[in-house]
Order: C-alpha cells, then sequence, then structure tokens
C-alpha cells in the first residue's frame, strides 16, 4: 500500500513537473497522443513471501493503452491488463503445516491503471504507472498438492491487488516500441502463500521486456509535426 502511494504522488509529481515545462504549449504535437498501443511482455516474478527462501518464476504479461492527447513533453493515459505467471518459496514457517517445505503458486491477474509518459525526444519515453487488479492464485505444496488453508477453503483463493510499474519504451519505429519494466503486485492480504503471518503483505515483483505496437494516430502527411486535424497547411512541412 505505501509503494502504491508513492508512486501515485510520483505520477502527481511528474505531472506538476511537464506543466511547469510546458507553460507556453509547443507547437509539435506529443508523439504519443491520441493513439492506442498493444503490448506484450515476458519475464521474471520474484515471490516476497511468509517463506524464509525465494526463487525467481516467470510471467507473461499484456495490455491496451490509451494516451490522451498532449502538446507537451508528457501524457497521462489509462490501460487494461492482464498478467499469468508464478512465485514461489522454500523454508515454510512452521504454521505452514507443510510436509514438502516448499510451495508455489500461479497469479493470475485482470486490472486496469493510470501512467504518465515523459518524451525524451521523439524515441525514449521513460513511464509510471499504478492500477489495481483482481488476483486470482492456488497455492500448492512442491508435491503439486493444494496446501491446508487453500484445500479446507480457509482463505478464499482471490483478493484485490495493488500494482505499480517503472518502464522505458524504445521506438524502434513509428509504430513499434521495445520495452523495459519493473513492477510490484501488492496483495492486500498475506495469504498469497497460504498463511497469514506478520504484517507485511505478500508481494510479487516482477522485471520484463516486450514489444508494443501503436495505432490510431492522427495523420501528419507533411512529418511537421502537427498532426493533420491540427494544421492549417497539412501538405506542407515548416
Amino acid at each position: 500500500m505505501k509503494l502504491y502511494i508513492y508512486m501515485l504522488i510520483m505520477i502527481l509529481c511528474f505531472v506538476q513537473l511537464d506543466v511547469a515545462q510546458n507553460g507556453v504549449p509547443p507547437e509539435r504535437h506529443n508523439t504519443m497522443s491520441n493513439v492506442f498501443g498493444v503490448t506484450l511482455e515476458g519475464g521474471m516474478t520474484y515471490g516476497l513471501t511468509d517463506y524464509s527462501s525465494k526463487s525467481i518464476n516467470y510471467i507473461g504479461k499484456a495490455s491496451l493503452e490509451y494516451y490522451i492527447p498532449s502538446i507537451g513533453k508528457g501524457n497521462l493515459g489509462f490501460r487494461i491488463f492482464g498478467q499469468k505467471g508464478f512465485i514461489s518459496g522454500d523454508g515454510a514457517p512452521l504454521a505452514a503445516l507443510n510436509p514438502s517445505d516448499q510451495f508455489t503458486t500461479r497469479l493470475d491477474l485482470l486490472g486496469g491503471g493510470v501512467f504518465y509518459t515523459l518524451s525524451l525526444g521523439d524515441a525514449v519515453y521513460p513511464w509510471i504507472g499504478v492500477g489495481l487488479a483482481n488476483l486470482w492464485f492456488n497455492p500448492e505444496d512442491g508435491n503439486g498438492n493444494a496446501l491446508p488453508n487453500n484445500a479446507t477453503g480457509k482463505y478464499a483463493t482471490y483478493m484485490l491487488a495493488y500494482t505499480g510499474d517503472l518502464g522505458l519504451r524504445i521506438m524502434v519505429s513509428k509504430d513499434v516500441s521495445l520495452n523495459l519494466t519493473g513492477g510490484a503486485v501488492i496483495g492486500t492480504n498475506d495469504f498469497m502463500d497460504d498463511i497469514q503471518v506478520g504484517s507485511n503483505n505478500d508481494v510479487a515483483l516482477t522485471a520484463t521486456a516486450g514489444i508494443s505496437y501503436y495505432f490510431g494516430r492522427d495523420r501528419d502527411s507533411d512529418n511537421d509535426g502537427v498532426p493533420d486535424s491540427k494544421d492549417m497547411c497539412p501538405n506542407k512541412s515548416r
């Protein structure tokens, strides 16, 4: 929760900085203005749970984004996303009653969020985002059997989760970017690993790489940085 609030504050600070830097709107429109994007990513997860030893697993992500119109260096956007992956651990606490001393659980997320993108020229776009998602999970022991609380239904196998991401988009063409992203999935409860111990909720850290395809952008026939719908002379460069 603290990380979620911190990242939201960072987004607001970025927005404030962008407004201050762009008191006089530039003539050129932001390249990512009023455009949709489809993103696919894959990478690693690292679970922070009540188990003493952590393991690296994998995750896949897909999202649909919309970047709102902007004539500044930055702009807000909205996205819906889905993620599917796993976290695991070794060294079970006594309260886990885990005969194998190991656990693993899938993580299935479906949610939405807001993000802020800053333009460093027309090729590099750092961004930060926060969101909310429904998280489904299914904690099992090292033999693939449901862990005790999962088997008896003591805890639900779904919960609300907060998400936070920091990323970098590098354009390789007008419509395609390569992406590097680091993120966190923060459960609102502490039983992703089938036990509830202490005051810290379980967290899944993620590191991914992927590709985005952008579409729906207003055409710029003369490549002057002003979209045709706003250009008084759409067929003449300046």
